[in-house]
């Protein structure tokens, strides 16, 4: 055989050996269901992948999440396939994702690979691939009727309920939770925006938990509840009000703009009923024995001693549960005990002997209350889920404000009895 004749062989070896090795490739193709959709209608990405034989592992597919959407595998998103190909059953498998746009914009899905595995035709062994995904771009819209709409809601329902626990009529420390939920139809419950604005003035502050939303799917289709639950507790007596909650949605089903609405719930708040003297047996022991003496010494003093004695008694009752020792003493109690609805209703008491108290004054006792009602109220917990250490901030801050009070009253006081320097 000569020289060129053993070239020509050897070459024909090699390019039938890569035709075959060719023709024998993996075949991947990728084809999206549109090239323009509107927000938060899905695309249906499908990428179909075909070997000469069969696939040992399954496919590696890669992810192609980008800002401002969402993708899902929906229900039996692989599935088997065959085609024949030069008079060959080949089969494979089709991947489908759900691609969602969140926002109306222009969305370019880059090149992506994904890994292979297959058997030899030749002696079945694995053959481990990578092959690449071609780029794909598509654009999101807004419906002429909807780019009014802020926050837009394009879906095929939307409805609003709420359920509200305590009230209408309410004392200060009371609380009231209301639950709202949106449901939503044709969509992903991701695209409902926040549910609850904030109640004006200062008679009632909020306590919000975490928002729970759910998602289920039908046949291809999306649909979900977004419910938001926030506690209301009562600062300052009057009427207050939650106020009403109204979305305008676009209905993709008939072109038109809908609206859901809540009604707003009415409160009352009551003032702080009148502190009434408790009688330990102490008192009762005391009150007695005074009592006791006084009828002995009505044989012997005159008729007017008793009606002085159980006047001046009683006014030194009142005196002493009128004072600001005793209302502070009330604050420690109920800080002690860690009983928020108690410290609230003390710290108003307390807080009458001080006219003249400035806000910073009541800043750190702010703080501390905010601290303690968040833990009670947007866990939904008791008082004993509150830190410890937020009660103990709170007793310093009633402390600390106590002694700067009094230091001004008694500089105020020093003030208006010393004369003038320079008369």
């Amino acid at each position: 055989m000569t020289r060129h004749a053993l070239i020509f062989m050897l070459t024909w070896v090699l390019w039938a050996g890569a035709a075959f090795a060719q023709a024998n490739a993996p075949r991947v193709t990728s084809e999206l269901s549109d090239t323009e959709t509107i927000v938060g209608q899905p695309l249906v990405l499908r990428i179909k992948i075909l070997v000469p034989t069969w696939m040992p592992a399954p496919p590696q597919f890669p992810n192609f999440e980008l800002p401002g959407l969402m993708v899902r595998l929906p229900e039996r998103a692989s599935t088997p396939t065959s085609e024949r190909i030069e008079g060959e059953t080949w089969s494979g498998v089709i991947r489908s994702y759900q691609i969602y746009p969140l926002s109306a914009q222009r969305f370019d899905l880059p090149a992506q690979s994904l890994t292979i595995t297959y058997a030899d035709p030749t002696n079945s062994q694995p053959i481990i691939e990578q092959h690449s995904i071609p780029a794909v771009s598509f654009a999101s819209t807004l419906p002429a009727g909807a780019r009014i709409l802020s926050p837009p809601i394009l879906a095929g329902n939307f409805t609003l309920e709420q359920t509200v626990t305590g009230g209408p009529e309410l004392k200060v420390g009371d609380a009231v939770t209301r639950s709202v939920t949106a449901t939503i139809d044709g969509t992903t419950p991701v695209l409902i925006p926040l549910l609850m604005p904030q109640p004006e003035g200062d008679a009632l502050r909020g306590y919000p938990k975490e928002p729970n939303v759910t998602e289920h799917e039908d046949r291809g289709t999306l649909s979900g509840s977004r419910t938001e639950t926030v506690s209301y507790v009562a600062q300052s007596d009057g009427d207050a009000q939650l106020p009403p909650i109204t979305f305008d949605w676009f209905n993709i089903e008939t072109g038109e703009i809908e609206s859901a609405t809540l009604d707003a719930v009415s409160l009352t708040i009551a003032p702080l009923p009148a502190t009434r003297p408790q009688l330990s047996p102490a008192l009762i022991m005391r009150a007695v024995f005074w009592l006791a003496g006084a009828a002995l010494l009505v044989w012997v003093i005159w008729r007017w001693g008793l009606p002085r004695a159980r006047a001046a008694a009683a006014a030194s009752k009142r005196a002493r549960l009128a004072s600001e020792p005793y209302a502070f003493r009330q604050v420690s109690a109920a800080i002690n005990a860690q009983d928020l609805d108690r410290c609230v209703k003390a710290l108003a008491i307390w807080h009458r002997h001080y006219p003249d108290m400035r806000p910073d004054d009541q800043r750190g006792i702010a703080h501390a209350l905010q601290a303690i009602g968040r833990a009670r109220f947007a866990v939904g917990g008791t008082d004993d889920d509150a830190p410890g250490n937020a009660w103990r901030e709170l007793a310093l801050a009633c402390k600390n404000t106590r002694t700067t009070l009094r230091n001004r009253q008694t500089a105020s006081r020093a003030g208006e009895i010393l004369p003038p320097l320079n008369p």
